[in-house]
């Protein structure tokens, strides 16, 4: 009604059509009607009452979308997100009252949105990449992720170049010299913009944790290959947090158990070249330290202090639920 309202520039009817619309409950609203609201002619959207309606949809985007944590991690969240067109996730990118940890996680799940996208065969023209990358905030991502991850992003690349020359100068003197250098550079407004100011929801702190555990049974397992001068572990499952994706694993190396940290791929978020981070490790015992790709893995050595682990008899004091569990609380991540 609102399309043939348009076409016979029935101003009345337009405006009575655009006001119902605002009015609805949002519980009954999907994303296919989402979708086909942002799609709108462009002579609605100038409409009066069209203000409501926007208002109204970014309040929906809010609701269903705004922990962006959750919607990463939760395949149906994520599901649903990646159904969205283009026009409703440019104005969910635009978005104050997203919560995030930093804008890492808003820079990971529009990977994820547009590696879905293009596997659908919805991919983006270069043009909606490139408002996409204008409404980052790019200033809040943190410092290695604005150097070296955020260029890696397929959806970013029209705009790498110049963000790079936008991380040196903020890295070197942050908004006074980006103002300085903006009339020549013309660097967009939201990349300089004001962190997002949502609340994250209690409990968002145990979302830095990670865990891996081994049973009984893995270890013994894990020792009969050691005895073979083998080394092998037992991993946790892939986990996201503050951009990266990680996993945590338990390892008996020439006799040593350890619990150890990587950060792995998970397309399309790469694997980062350099991240740096802190952890506490099962209890007290802060270790910082930088992550290399190349490298294993990132931990320590468990239940030192009296020599090589040959049975499952020196491990069973240690057992908790049945097996050995490391738990990696991080903090500080760049």
């Amino acid at each position: 009604m609102i399309e043939w309202a348009d076409r016979w520039q029935a101003a009345g009817c337009l405006e009575l059509c655009l006001r119902k619309l605002a009015e609805w409950d949002m519980a009954k609203v999907g994303v296919s009607d989402v979708n086909a609201l942002f799609a709108l002619p462009e002579s609605v959207n100038k409409a009066a009452a069209f203000g409501d309606l926007r208002n109204m949809l970014g309040l929906w985007l809010v609701d269903k979308f705004a922990d962006v944590y959750a919607v990463i991690v939760d395949m149906e969240l994520l599901q649903s997100f990646s159904e969205l067109e283009f026009p409703a996730v440019l104005a969910w990118a635009e978005l104050d009252e997203l919560s995030v940890q930093t804008e890492n996680d808003v820079a990971v799940l529009l990977a994820l949105w547009h590696s879905a996208n293009e596997e659908e065969g919805r991919a983006c023209c270069e043009d909606e990449l490139l408002k996409l990358g204008q409404a980052l905030r790019v200033s809040n991502l943190t410092p290695l992720y604005r150097r070296l991850t955020l260029p890696e992003f397929s959806w970013f690349k029209g705009h790498a170049a110049k963000a790079s020359v936008f991380a040196a100068l903020w890295d070197n003197g942050g908004a006074k010299i980006i103002a300085k250098a903006k009339p020549e550079l013309e660097f967009p407004d939201f990349w300089s913009a004001e962190a997002r100011q949502g609340a994250l929801p209690d409990g968002a702190s145990d979302r830095a944790i990670i865990t891996a555990f081994a049973p009984e049974a893995e270890l013994g397992t894990m020792l009969q290959h050691n005895s073979a001068n083998m080394s092998s572990a037992v991993y946790g499952g892939s986990t996201y947090w503050h951009g990266y994706f990680w996993r945590a694993s338990v390892e008996l190396v020439q006799g040593n158990i350890g619990g150890f940290l990587n950060c792995i791929r998970h397309d399309p978020v790469p694997a980062p070249a350099f991240v740096q981070y802190s952890y506490v490790l099962n209890g007290p015992g802060d270790c910082a330290t930088f992550l290399v790709r190349e490298k294993s893995g990132n931990g320590k050595f468990l239940l030192t202090g009296f020599g090589p682990i040959t049975s499952l008899a020196q491990l069973q004091p240690h057992f908790l639920h049945g097996g050995l569990e490391v738990c990696f609380a991080l903090s500080d991540v760049d």
